[in-house]
């Protein structure tokens, strides 16, 4: 920096202007070639210290002026206006003001401040001739007026003309009512009662040139007075600032544009510095649930996230910054006590920001991504499920049938053979046995279908008043056959006129096989009890044989798909594929209802199933 002051002394020590580098920061004056306030005649405020500070010279600025001190220094581009200053006599002088940009200290400007005191000697007739006037006005780059106290322009140079629309034709004698509208107009007129009383202004004005073309001007007014004090007329001087205003309107347009289509994305945006720092976030409705836009700014991803997010964040921002490539990365959230899946992408961006270099994230919400993939993933793993299950049940059933089957081939093959043979009580035997083996076949095949359809969810459900003791009963001589096989006495507790709403095949399915399943496992003139009892809310059924009963590893398993064959051999060696107990089970939940299993090895299993009284 010290060198750099020394290029810049070198270079304006006799430049014929006011050179300060100044820092924009703290708005101190680094050099100056001269001091601006001695020219205004200030000396005596300045003491033998001969201070330049720039909020002393600030002080003596028009207040209309101030505010465009923070456009012409707080820019990335060099700027050009006119500010007015008070000298010690109280008159406003107009300087020409510019700052250039400093690339290697942005923080410093070099401001140029020249007055146009000679401008104000002409109104002073400090020109000799009208000549002398004429020829300074044209010489100007700016376009320059003197407007009357009814707004009518009593001079113009060409430049203004032609900023006005008017090529080959003169401003003088013409109103600016012609080129304003009347809101412009009204506020120039109250501009102008501000000039009489002695007021310097700066402003931007649309103008309509008599083409019809809109246009902008930045228009710097001041009062010209005479030596007592009194109004004459207004001196202007104009730049068109139309590009500058089409510039910034299409700055704005695309910024809106872009805001539209940032806003119809569902990713958000944060702008991130090198220490992972918010600089910005982009509105989203993120931010609005988790957290405002104002609670990012400026602080680190740890002070706004949980613990083990930042984790995960920077250890692909390390990466990014160490590899130049993007990371990604998918992580979990619980906002409004709800928990939520993001997937973040961040990358660098080219170039730097004024703290460094920058990176941006882009957040997607994949909540319901996620869990469609769960939903995928548990479909997968059912199906799976299901094929397992569908393959060892065909294995089963084809091993299963063959008892029944077997017995019956068996028997008819006696009877064809001997049945001349054999006496009558024997036939008889042989007949029980081939109805005993058909009913078994027939159940099997029977709790195939019915399994089969309800994979399918092919199977209706259609409630109906049943009459329960009536029909266990039929459901029981059905069975006559196969409880004379062990000389079983079955006992129906269940008292006439009970009467409940049930699906009245899937009730059959239930009963068939619970009374089934007793029958195998209980032994010779062994008893099979029925029993109901209800609740308030569902009815209560038991299914109780005093049989070989089971142990706490076959009940535990006992309703579980993956494990659907009952291990335990019933009280003649009998066994199953345990899909009558997966039925009851599906069936007994379609009545909104539950069923379970107890038992005591060798003294007694109980099956209790619940049906629910709102059906």
């Amino acid at each position: 920096m010290h060198s750099f002051i020394q290029h810049i002394e070198t270079m304006f020590r006799n430049y014929p202007a006011c050179v300060i580098v100044l820092n924009i920061d703290s708005l101190q004056v680094e050099y100056k070639n001269y001091c601006i306030l001695k020219e205004l005649g200030y000396s005596e405020e300045l003491g033998d210290s001969g201070d330049c500070s720039f909020e002393t010279i600030i002080s003596k600025i028009s207040d209309v002026h101030k505010n465009e001190l923070e456009k012409l220094f707080f820019n990335d581009e060099s700027r050009t206006t006119y500010i007015s200053l008070k000298d010690s006599l109280g008159n406003s002088i107009l300087y020409h003001i510019t700052s250039h940009i400093i690339e290697e200290y942005p923080h410093h400007r070099i401001v140029k401040l020249k007055s146009t005191r000679s401008a104000e000697k002409v109104w002073s007739q400090n020109f000799a001739t009208e000549r002398d006037i004429s020829s300074f006005l044209v010489s100007q780059s700016d376009g320059i007026g003197i407007v009357d106290s009814d707004e009518t322009f009593v001079y113009a140079n060409k430049v203004a003309s032609t900023i006005f629309g008017l090529k080959n034709e003169s401003l003088e004698g013409r109103n600016l009512k012609e080129f304003l509208s009347d809101e412009s107009f009204e506020f120039i007129k109250i501009e102008t009662l501000g000039r009489k009383k002695g007021d310097v202004s700066m402003y931007e004005l649309p103008i309509i040139r008599p083409d019809g073309k809109p246009c902008y001007i930045q228009v710097t007014a001041t009062p010209h007075l005479d030596s007592k004090g009194n109004f004459v007329d207004t001196i202007g001087i104009f730049k068109d600032i139309t590009d500058k205003k089409r510039a910034e309107e299409n700055a704005k347009y695309e910024q809106e544009k872009l805001k539209s289509i940032v806003h119809s994305l569902q990713d958000m945006i944060f702008i991130i510095d090198g220490e992972g720092r918010f600089v910005e976030a982009v509105d989203s409705d993120f931010v609005e649930k988790y957290a405002q836009n104002e609670d990012f700014v400026g602080k680190k991803v740890e002070e706004v996230l949980p613990e083990e997010f930042s984790k995960v964040f920077y250890k692909y921002f390390e990466k990014l910054k160490k590899t130049n490539e993007p990371q990604s990365f998918d992580y979990s959230l619980i906002i409004n006590k709800k928990k939520r899946w993001y997937t973040s992408q961040i990358l660098n961006i080219k170039g730097s920001y004024f703290y460094g270099e920058i990176y941006v994230a882009i957040v997607s919400d994949i909540t319901n991504r996620k869990k469609q993939e769960s939903k995928i993933k548990k479909s997968s793993q059912q199906l799976k499920e299901i094929n397992e299950e569908k393959d060892k049940l065909i294995s089963i059933i084809s091993h299963d049938l063959k008892n029944p089957l077997g017995a019956i081939i068996g028997m008819s093959e006696m009877l064809n053979n001997f049945y001349d043979k054999l006496s009558e009580e024997k036939r008889k035997d042989y007949i029980e046995k081939i109805l005993l083996g058909a009913k078994s076949f027939q159940t099997l095949l029977d709790n195939s279908l019915m399994w089969s359809l309800n994979e399918q969810k092919r199977i209706g459900f259609q409630t109906d008043e049943i009459e329960v003791s009536s029909f266990i009963e039929q459901i029981l001589i059905s069975y006559k056959v196969m409880f004379d096989q062990k000389s079983l006495n079955v006992r129906n507790f269940v008292a006439e006129g009970v009467v409940i709403k049930a699906d009245e095949n899937m009730l059959r399915n239930i009963f068939s096989n619970l009374i089934t399943n007793s029958y195998k496992f209980s032994h010779n003139t062994g008893n099979i009890d029925i029993v109901y009892n209800q609740d308030k809310t569902h009815h209560i059924f038991s299914v109780i044989d005093y049989g070989v009963g089971m142990e706490a590893s076959v009940l535990k398993n006992l309703f579980k798909s993956k494990k659907s064959k009952i291990h335990k051999k019933g009280s003649k060696g009998e066994s199953g594929t345990g899909l009558g107990l997966l039925l009851c089970k599906e069936f007994v939940r379609k009545h909104k209802g539950e069923i379970k299993a107890q038992s005591e090895p060798g003294v007694k299993t109980e099956f209790v199933f619940t049906i629910s009284k709102s059906l």
